[in-house]
């Protein structure tokens, strides 16, 4: 890695662990309470949308462990994957936003 590029990869470690990490946490913690107080753990677009949100969250591991290495000095991952990502993540959230607004599945 360049000397150019290691204060921004330390820069985008920082976000993701003190904003970007909290927040999903804090969304998980939110959303399991307003299904229990809703009732909607048996309903399917339910089920449908925490598979994707699983999957998001599983996503969101993998991508804080590529910024680890790269803010670390070794090689980050290959740039088609981490460029594959970034649509795979939007299309989740668009389903995602989809289920939990009209609560089809």
């Amino acid at each position: 890695m360049s000397s150019a590029a290691r204060p921004v990869s330390r820069l985008a470690l920082r976000w993701s662990r003190w904003v970007t990490t909290p927040a999903m946490l804090l969304v998980w913690a939110f959303g399991l309470a307003l299904a229990t107080e809703g009732r909607w753990f048996a309903d399917i677009w339910l089920q449908a949308k925490l598979a994707f949100v699983v999957f998001l969250s599983a996503l969101h591991g993998v991508q804080s462990g590529a910024l680890r290495r790269w803010a670390g000095g070794r090689q980050p991952a290959p740039l088609a994957a981490a460029a594959g990502a970034a649509p795979l993540a939007l299309a989740c959230l668009t389903v995602i936003a989809f289920l939990a607004v009209t609560k089809l599945a």
